[in-house]
């Protein structure tokens, strides 16, 4: 009875570990399948969408270095085009 216990108990703390260290996986995997649907149902293709994000990302750091965190910007580039 010590010994099916003890094994009941290992098994139950092996699947809490296990649970746990899992727990973090769910919001990558979320993530990623909104991403790919985003992405899939958009009809520039996916180099175009990257480029585009690219694009955003320099813009809005070359305005924060011109002129800091006083100001609010958006930025959008669509089609490899900042507008």
């Amino acid at each position: 009875m010590k010994q099916s216990l003890r094994s009941l108990s290992l098994t139950t703390l092996a699947a809490v570990l296990l649970a746990g260290s899992l727990s973090a996986c769910a919001p990558l995997l979320v993530g990623g399948a909104v991403g790919g649907a985003l992405m899939a149902s958009d009809r520039r293709t996916s180099g175009a969408q990257i480029d585009d994000e690219a694009i955003e990302l320099r813009a809005a750091a070359r305005l924060r270095e011109a002129l800091g965190d006083n100001v609010h910007l958006n930025i959008t580039s669509y089609n490899r085009r900042c507008c």
